[in-house]
């Protein structure tokens, strides 16, 4: 994907599902540290609110916690905070896929290259510095668990398809 920086914005705004959107934040991170990592798949799960997502080091699997993303879909005014919310999800995630393990060092990156590429102003930038609540209403990150929370019942885990659309590409 090529993209300037000025087109990041408008074209992750017309993004509608998970790969769209990744491939923006590959872009991004390609563009502006020249790392990239191929063969990356997203599962959906309940998770704790004060868990976006996570990755496990060494693994291939960047797990986003659905309970939260279906909280941002209900209360997001329009497809640009929903693809905002994703995109730093994603993107932090990804950071932490290419070795970045400390958390700190990934948060400065992340605010950093959503600043650059998106403008201090986008959703995405301001859910970097100040927490997803400083942009979308009614997201708590510390509200009370509920039952299946606090006991760590598990879910349903779905696997995102065609997710890291650069991974397949060689088998075709």
């Amino acid at each position: 994907m090529n993209l300037s920086s000025n087109d990041v914005p408008l074209s992750l705004d017309r993004c509608m599902d998970f790969a769209c959107v990744f491939e923006h934040v590959k872009a991004v991170v390609k563009d502006n540290l020249g790392l990239s990592r191929a063969g990356l798949m997203l599962g959906l799960t309940d998770l704790p609110r004060q868990v976006g997502g996570f990755h496990g080091v060494g693994g291939n699997l960047i797990v986003m916690n659905r309970k939260l993303l279906d909280m941002v879909v209900r209360s997001a005014e329009d497809r640009r905070q929903i693809n905002a919310y994703v995109f730093y999800i994603l993107l932090h995630e990804y950071l932490h896929a290419l070795g970045f393990l400390s958390e700190a060092h990934v948060r400065q990156l992340s605010v950093q290259l959503c600043e650059k590429t998106l403008g201090v102003d986008h959703p995405a930038t301001h859910m970097a510095k100040y927490g997803v609540g400083a942009i979308l209403r009614g997201i708590e990150a510390h509200e009370h668990l509920d039952r299946e929370e606090e006991f760590g019942i598990p879910r349903d885990f779905e696997i995102v398809s065609d997710f890291d659309r650069e991974a397949s590409r060689w088998f075709v």
